[in-house]
């Protein structure tokens, strides 16, 4: 069964925003995206979670700034806790955007263990914190989230990430982009192939 959730909202004006809470849900296939603020020409994606067989959880979000392409403002890859078939999934995130600046919050849960990402961005700076360690994003914009330690590990990876086509609007567009950065990078990356065990 595959469950998705999508969301999309274009606004142009002050503050806008979308909002998505915490859904847990049982073992299975889900995806969660396609919801995304645009204001003054800054887009920013809420989270995008990607749980699905065949991929490891996946979760992303894009910005674009004016005429630039879209890219990745943050891509998190994910070792659930346990046999790595956790029962029970929970996936919430929300975007905003004022025109000058933008922001994308999330969290997802799984068996009980919680991630929290928050990604600010305005035209000069970026501010990126996973559970409320802040990460310069010229170090690297991947990260790799291991689950199966109590607190969850997470280890920042310097390594170029492929452009997404667009910006995301729909959940088939998250599975997309999900599992073609993830077949790339584990081809570029060495270190990637070691953690997902290729």
């Amino acid at each position: 069964m595959l469950l998705r959730f999508s969301m999309v909202l274009l606004v142009f004006g002050i503050l806008v925003g979308c909002d998505r809470p915490v859904q847990s849900n049982p073992p299975g296939n889900i995806v969660q995206g396609g919801g995304f603020s645009q204001s003054g020409g800054l887009t920013i994606s809420s989270p995008n979670f990607v749980a699905v067989e065949g991929l490891p959880i996946v979760g992303f979000s894009v910005v674009k700034l004016d005429d630039t392409e879209s890219s990745f403002g943050y891509f998190l890859i994910v070792r659930p806790p346990g046999n790595g078939n956790p029962q029970s999934r929970g996936f919430g995130g929300s975007s905003s955007s004022n025109g000058q600046s933008g922001k994308s919050v999330g969290q997802f849960r799984l068996d009980g263990n919680e991630v929290q990402v928050s990604l600010e961005i305005d035209k000069q700076t970026e501010k990126l914190a996973i559970d409320e360690t802040n990460y310069d994003v010229s170090k690297g914009r991947l990260f790799l989230v291991d689950m199966q330690s109590d607190p969850a590990t997470i280890k920042q990876i310097d390594t170029e990430l492929p452009a997404p086509d667009s910006t995301v609007t729909s959940t088939e567009q998250a599975e997309e982009i999900a599992q073609k950065t993830i077949e790339q990078l584990k081809e570029s990356s060495g270190v990637v192939a070691e953690f997902l065990g290729k």
